[in-house]
């Protein structure tokens, strides 16, 4: 007990935190494999660009049925960012960039568009990090929607 102590000590000391590892995922099973690839490429497009430095940070995606199947993928109705009900998308990624909803086939939590993912993850990495710089320009042209 006195040895996991001082462990804990020393390592808040030197600026470690004891137990932490990789930041919660939480991911609908159905889309799982999907969220990791997408998170892992959204990632990878933020190291290459160079203009942002981000770390991990937490995430939850969930799942929403789509109401509208329109210019290939399933939409909803978008309620997040104070818009009026109004706005129909695939995908919305919270202001603090910790959440994402995805729409899906409403006959069975299929059809979730990775394009849409990819795209939303790139909003997660930027805005979990701080940088809430909308579609930056430094983006155009690597993830679709990104204009």
């Amino acid at each position: 007990m006195r040895l996991a102590l001082a462990l804990a000590v020393v390592a808040l000391a030197v600026g470690c935190e004891p137990n932490k590892g990789t930041p919660n995922r939480d991911f609908p099973p159905e889309i799982e494999g999907m969220c990791y690839r997408a998170l892992d490429e959204a990632e990878a497009i933020v190291l290459d660009v160079g203009e942002h430095e981000v770390l991990a940070k937490a995430l939850t995606v969930s799942l929403e049925e789509g109401t509208l199947y329109a210019i290939g993928f399933w939409q909803f109705v978008a309620d997040f960012w104070g818009l009026d009900g109004s706005f129909y998308a695939g995908g919305v990624t919270s202001q603090g960039g910790n959440k994402i909803v995805m729409a899906h086939n409403p006959e069975d939590r299929s059809d979730v568009n990775y394009d849409v993912l990819l795209h939303e993850m790139l909003h997660h990495w930027l805005l979990a990090n701080g940088h809430n710089v909308g579609h930056h320009p430094a983006y155009y042209g690597r993830v679709k929607g990104w204009r």
